[in-house]
């Protein structure tokens, strides 16, 4: 008997059956889990150093206003604005 070709362009099934697919996707699975923790764990840690970088800068470049006749005067707020863009969410 001979047998009928498949149409060019179409791949053959895959072997294996549903038993294989769910073997694999249970190997699968704790890796994914590992990757997910991991990026959250970066991306906690980055956000905490950025947001400690901030405080350190805000507390290290006060800012005051000055009465004057003129109206009042702020001072220093250009520093600290300068200190809270260097701030990055990199630890570099």
């Amino acid at each position: 008997m001979a047998r009928e070709q498949e149409p060019k362009g179409r791949t053959p099934p895959k072997q294996g059956g549903p038993a294989e697919r769910q073997r694999r996707a249970e190997r699968m699975a704790p890796l994914v889990i590992a990757i997910i923790a991991t990026l959250a764990l970066l991306w906690i840690g980055s956000e905490s150093h950025y947001r400690s970088c901030v405080a350190a800068a805000e507390a290290a470049n006060t800012v005051e206003v000055l009465q004057r006749r003129d109206g009042p005067v702020i001072v220093g707020q250009s520093n600290r604005w300068d200190a809270v863009d260097d701030c990055s969410r990199l630890p570099l």
